[in-house]
């Protein structure tokens, strides 16, 4: 398990800190949000997060959602005292294109 903080550019949605399940579990992917396994104190839950716009399919937006955990939990791993902060989904760029970002718009956690 690793806790991750979501943020989000909806003001009326606060801030989220969530213990995403490791191995990372994804589930209704598409190219506009993605679904995390998370736990709670009551069991298993979900984090639902939505992006502001499309990735060119679901492989890719799967691919992209994979690597922004490993990067989460690679950085809980190396500050085990520090909750890494997750706002955007990121494409990096390839040779001489820059890298392309999508900020996180939403989330709906269920339990």
């Amino acid at each position: 398990m690793a806790l991750m903080k979501f943020k989000t550019e909806d003001t009326a949605l606060a801030d989220i800190i969530v213990e995403v399940t490791v191995p990372i579990t994804l589930s209704a992917v598409a190219v506009d949000r993605g679904t995390i396994a998370t736990s709670d104190i009551g069991g298993a839950s979900t984090l639902e997060i939505e992006w502001g716009t499309n990735w060119a399919s679901v492989a890719e937006a799967t691919a992209l959602m994979q690597e922004m955990l490993d990067a989460g939990i690679e950085a809980a791993v190396a500050d085990p005292y520090a909750i890494p902060v997750l706002s955007e989904i990121c494409k990096a760029g390839e040779y001489l294109e820059p890298s392309e970002c999508k900020s996180f718009t939403t989330y709906t956690y269920t339990t």
